[in-house]
């Protein structure tokens, strides 16, 4: 899977891992974690497929998601450092000193959201458009 990012395509992109352990959550979109991903909770989706480099488990229980082994791989496109990324988070989006643990029910996701460690998703019926 490429790493070309669209803004109407939603774009998660990890470090260390990704656990999505809500419920309801649909994401429209690719997801990449260098470390381990896991999806604990119940009829989330991602529809382009969660790769991960490091372990990958996903809890059948209705989880349309599709866990693709990976290798490491850079930051999408386009070729911007993480201090870009850090910076415009923390001027327009969403910024997380540590692990990001995005917990809110019914939650629109829009614009940067950048976490210096994992991100966690473990609220309800999230939906929207991020990088």
């Amino acid at each position: 899977m490429g790493s070309k990012m669209t803004a109407s395509t939603l774009t998660l992109w990890a470090e260390q891992s990704i656990s999505i352990s809500g419920s309801g959550n649909t994401f429209c979109g690719w997801a990449h974690s260098n470390g381990s991903a896991s999806v604990t909770g119940s009829s989330n989706s991602v529809s382009g497929g969660l790769e991960c480099v490091g372990s990958a488990k996903v809890k059948d229980d209705h989880n349309a998601v599709t866990m693709i082994p990976g290798t490491r791989a850079p930051m999408p496109q386009p070729p911007h450092d993480l201090a870009y990324y850090r910076a415009l988070a923390k001027a327009q989006g969403t910024y997380f000193a540590g692990s990001a643990d995005i917990a809110s029910d019914d939650l629109t996701m829009a614009s940067v959201i950048f976490a210096e460690g994992g991100i966690k998703l473990s609220g309800h019926r999230l939906h929207g458009s991020a990088t």
